[in-house]
């Protein structure tokens, strides 16, 4: 439409396409065949540095009464409950990857200690699950199982139907059409329809839920009950509704693709859950291991997770916890969730992130302590969402697509060191097998207005294991607003037991500079600046001031 208004030339497209054929053609994607054989497609080489990068991130938050590491001679049985614990654990959108093999922490735990008696309980059922028990039915009064579904290669459902056929259950994802292994048609830019009927065996309140991409509109039992036709990223709908045993309720799903691969899925239950077998488990395991938090379904981009974890994860942490007092808990999130309603009551607790395709290898090393976490909290975890710097102007309340960045200067922990408010997990925190002595601190000015710092760092622990030491910049009398103090380096080191070394940091002139708004460059004032060496911002060892003119 904008070529035919005239507002974008033909001229401009074609510059646009040439641009990308000239990188093609210079780099011979276009006229050899890019894919090399002799490299396996599941690559050990790449499975290293996988299990490497997952061993380093994740982090250890919490190890009360010196739980971990487990020790493989005196534990006989370790129960791992929650939905995490036996699934691919990765983000959505764009960070959802499709590994050759993965390890889950079920797996993990298998393999690095076969002797221990293991027993996995998900407790709260993935959609995955909940769809493939779904049962639906052709038509009223029929024993025909299934739903009928039409294609149309259009996004508004206009028109003849493209395709027509039957499936026992709603389930597309990432434009993958059941049944069969084949992408169905369409693809994408498309509208699909599925009518059919459910018949509960009793009565009660049951739980529909629907995941879909952009458009997606349905009824139940003639009344419409989600109507959002529109592009968006993936959403999670959910509906509940009384329904009599023996009763037959239609149902009708409507859903359309733009922006992306078709994806959609359908379940319904009993709205309720059971967790006696999560009880019976934790009762009888020496140790529980509650894999919680969320998956590529519910964080992932275009999309604004909760604060809180999923429905019903807080309840099982704090009814385990109570039911086996050696709780650990692996959480997966790509930032910080709400904590307080469970963390006193569980022993131990990862931040595990999504740890890729070597998570579940690298977990059981450090929940048995082959290696000790070194892992450090790129972010900080507040005690409530009311205390995010954004809890203001994070959420587009009016839908108006437009977002003030309200917090400024004092990102992260700019913002609760700045305002003194006191974060759950301060930026740069992380636990450790073994322990850190910080000392000889030296400052020193160098010609050119550098500065070099050093320290020394031991281990004075008796386990190997990597410290990270974080050097923040603070401006002693500010003559304008800044942030109380600023990270300018860290170092990562690796220490055997009693082993010291010296590390150096060299410190440029843009690391004591601010930006100017009336010269409209940066500058650095004449002053005195301190010098902190720590282990998280929250967490100083060394300090000292230094004159710069």
């Amino acid at each position: 439409s904008a070529i035919k208004s005239g507002a974008i030339q033909q001229a401009v497209i074609d510059d646009k396409i040439r641009r990308l054929l000239r990188v093609i053609f210079s780099f011979g994607f276009y006229d050899r065949v890019q894919l090399d054989s002799r490299i396996q497609k599941d690559n050990p080489k790449g499975a290293k540095v996988a299990l490497s990068l997952a061993r380093a991130g994740i982090v250890l938050l919490k190890n009360q009464d010196h739980i971990l590491p487990l020790n493989t001679s005196t534990i006989r049985s370790i129960a791992i409950i929650g939905p995490n614990g036996n699934t691919f654990m990765t983000g959505g959108g764009s960070s959802y990857t499709f590994p050759f093999h993965s390890v889950t922490t079920l797996q993990g735990i298998r393999n690095f200690a076969p002797q221990i008696k293991t027993r996995y309980v998900s407790a709260l059922p993935m959609q995955a699950d909940l769809v493939e028990k779904s049962v639906f039915y052709q038509e009223k009064g029929s024993t025909a199982r299934g739903l009928k579904i039409e294609y149309f290669n259009n996004k508004d459902l206009q028109g003849k139907a493209q395709g027509t056929l039957t499936d026992s259950i709603i389930r597309i994802t990432n434009g993958w059409h059941a049944p069969g292994e084949n992408k169905g048609f369409p693809y994408d830019h498309c509208s699909i329809r599925w009518s059919g009927i459910v018949r509960p065996l009793k009565s009660g309140h049951y739980r529909f839920t629907i995941r879909t991409m952009d458009g997606v509109r349905f009824w139940l039992n003639g009344e419409q009950k989600v109507n959002v036709w529109k592009d968006q990223g993936v959403r999670t709908n959910e509906v509940v509704m009384d329904m009599q045993a023996g009763e037959e309720y239609s149902i009708r799903l409507e859903t359309n693709s733009n922006m992306h691969s078709v994806e959609a899925s359908l379940s319904w239950r009993e709205d309720q859950i059971d967790f006696t077998e999560a009880y019976q488990a934790a009762a009888a395991a020496d140790v529980v291991l509650l894999t919680v938090g969320f998956n590529e379904s519910n964080e992932r981009e275009n999309a604004d997770r909760t604060f809180e974890l999923p429905p019903y994860q807080d309840s099982l942490i704090r009814a385990i916890s109570k039911i086996n007092p050696k709780t650990i808990v692996i959480l997966n999130s790509g930032g910080g969730v709400a904590m307080n309603s469970w963390l006193l009551g569980v022993k131990g607790l990862f931040q595990a992130w999504y740890p890729g395709q070597e998570g579940g290898t690298a977990l059981a090393e450090l929940l048995f302590g082959k290696i000790s976490p070194s892992g450090k909290l790129p972010i900080t975890v507040e005690k409530s969402w009311i205390d995010n710097p954004t809890f203001n102007s994070y959420y587009d309340q009016n839908n108006s697509k437009h977002v003030k960045y309200t917090e400024g200067l004092f990102v992260g922990y700019r913002y609760y060191d700045s305002k003194k408010v006191t974060p759950l997990f301060p930026f740069g925190f992380g636990l450790s097998y073994t322990s850190f002595n910080y000392g000889g601190l030296s400052i020193q000015k160098l010609p050119r207005k550098r500065i070099s710092v050093s320290a020394v760092i031991k281990n004075t622990g008796k386990m190997a294991g990597s410290e990270i030491v974080e050097l923040y910049v603070k401006e002693v009398n500010p003559s304008v607003i800044r942030p109380d103090k600023e990270l300018k380096s860290f170092k990562k080191i690796f220490l055997q037991p009693g082993e010291s070394r010296k590390i150096i940091f060299l410190l440029k002139k843009d690391a004591f500079e601010h930006y100017d708004d009336l010269s409209d460059k940066w500058i650095s004032t004449p002053g005195a600046y301190q010098i902190l060496l720590g282990k998280s911002s929250a967490d100083i060892q060394l300090s000292n001031n230094i004159m710069l003119y």
